[in-house]
């Protein structure tokens, strides 16, 4: 199946992710260090509105990838959609046929045990005893 390498190979690895918590985390940790080495906090708070800036950037991007991901895998869907809808109607038109053949094969079936019926009748001289008793003594035959 060429759709699922295809797809496997158009997303993204998970390996990234675990790189930025890292970055988050460390940069937390440093930020709590100097925090409380220095005297002047005020101006080290300050310093922490242009990562704000970052983070809020980062987040519309990844608002804008989740986006585009979520279009690719929406077109996905739409094709396997397209292509189920045609592998119905392919199996409706199977089963009409098929059923026509039952059909057809139900009226051959009947129609040839009543030929079947007809001939036994005709040639088997036995099947003209009504009873038993009239086969044993031979009436049959007479």
């Amino acid at each position: 199946m060429t759709t699922s390498f295809d797809q496997r190979a158009r997303t993204p690895k998970p390996w990234w992710l675990a790189v930025f918590l890292l970055l988050i985390i460390l940069t937390w940790a440093a930020s709590g260090w100097f925090l409380y080495s220095s005297e002047d906090r005020g101006t080290f708070g300050d310093m922490f509105g242009a990562v704000n800036a970052l983070f809020t950037g980062l987040a519309f991007a990844t608002l804008i990838y989740t986006a585009w991901m979520q279009r690719q895998e929406l077109e996905l869907q739409r094709a396997e959609l397209a292509a189920t809808r045609r592998e119905v109607q392919g199996q409706k038109e199977q089963l009409e046929q098929q059923t026509r053949t039952f059909e057809l094969q139900r009226f051959e079936d009947s129609f040839f045990s009543l030929v079947r019926v007809h001939t036994d009748i005709v040639i088997d001289p036995a099947l003209k005893c009504w009873t038993q008793a009239a086969y044993r003594t031979g009436a049959c035959w007479k």
